[in-house]
């Protein structure tokens, strides 16, 4: 996808998105990266030297001199984007035909040069989930993406253009192993409460119910809740249910009617499902707790914003956005991060 600017911009601006999986001793972590075209200089082979596998610690590198940011129209209500400059996800497109086609818009005419681009691979987390993240099919996939960022920073520097060029990595949710040892079957909780089909919306990491408005809810969870504590429902206490509006409060997980109204929540490495039919020995899931440390992820930064060298705390992605927006200059949507996180990250536009 690539946005074009409505006039001509006098630096250009490069945003790409990833979805990667690293693989570390502990966990793996999948990721998106973005890349913002402005000022900056990196150590090429800082990359390859080593796995973009920061988990805890956030990494931000950068080079002293000063960004030209561009004028960026943001996005309000429906936009139609320009033909030849967005295209459907497409699975099957290789990687490094994606690649390329990013690179190519560097080789246009300044005023028909895209001013925000994404790029996206969904790898390994797709691997991740079918086989866990300590498959060694994980670091081969791994090794895959660290090979495609190879060639974009190489086509960039091919162009004379990656000194100018912002670079963020940030992942959106790590990855957990599971196995047919750590499943909850509601189908067990029949002797307290039988659980139609057609009530559930999702299982997995997280279960959520919406009954017949003519059920109790709040009857619904105790009845739940009580087959789970009874010590008769294999791996029951591994789960917790809620009524939406009694789950943890820093999950802002309550306030929309798409929500449903019973949340169940299971500990690190568990599942739900219906029934037991035959569940594969091993695989990958994520949408834990955020709390889990093996739900971190990744946020790796280098440009004239960013202190070269500097660890950072952990913090949400949610305060990414805001971020992105003060780097370009523009005034962002009402999001749910905070308006000071970034001058908490960035040096000032006149640092040199």
């Amino acid at each position: 996808m690539a946005i074009i600017p409505d006039e001509t911009p006098t630096t250009k601006l490069l945003i790409s998105s990833l979805l990667l999986t690293t693989f570390i001793a502990i966990s793996s972590t999948a990721a998106f990266a973005f890349l913002f075209f402005s000022s900056a200089a990196v150590n090429h082979h800082h990359h390859h030297d080593r796995p973009p596998n920061r988990t805890a610690a956030r990494e931000t590198q950068s080079s002293s001199r000063d960004p030209n940011l561009l004028r960026w129209v943001p996005i309000r209500g429906s936009w139609i984007c320009p033909e030849n400059y967005c295209a459907h996800y497409n699975g099957s497109v290789p990687f490094e035909d994606r690649v390329d086609t990013v690179l190519n818009y560097f080789d246009l005419p300044i005023d028909e040069m895209p001013v925000f681009m994404m790029l996206y691979f969904e790898d390994p987390n797709h691997q991740g989930h079918m086989v866990g993240p300590d498959h060694p099919r994980i670091t081969k996939s791994v090794k895959n993406i660290d090979r495609m960022i190879g060639r974009l920073i190489d086509g960039l520097e091919k162009r004379s253009v990656f000194q100018d060029v912002t670079i963020i990595m940030v992942g959106d949710h790590g990855m957990v192993g599971t196995c047919d040892k750590k499943y909850i079957y509601l189908d067990d909780l029949g002797s307290w409460i039988e659980i139609p089909e057609e009530w559930v919306q999702s299982v997995g990491p997280v279960l959520s119910i919406r009954p017949p408005s003519d059920r109790s809810v709040s009857e619904v969870v105790a009845k739940m809740n009580e087959g789970l504590r009874s010590g008769k429902v294999k791996n029951g206490d591994k789960l917790r249910v809620y009524r939406k509006e009694d789950l943890p409060e820093r999950l802002h997980y309550s306030g929309s009617e798409r929500i449903p109204p019973i949340i169940g929540l299971v500990e690190e490495g568990f599942k739900i499902e219906l029934k037991d039919l035959g569940n594969p020995e091993c695989a990958g899931a994520h949408g834990y707790d955020n709390a889990f440390f093996s739900m971190r992820t990744i946020f790796i930064g280098h440009g004239p914003r960013f202190a070269r060298g500097r660890k950072v705390p952990t913090f949400e992605n949610v305060e990414i956005y805001n971020l992105i927006t003060s780097i370009l200059g523009i005034n962002g949507a009402p999001n749910n991060g905070s308006s000071s996180f970034a001058k908490t990250m960035l040096l000032p536009h006149n640092h040199h």
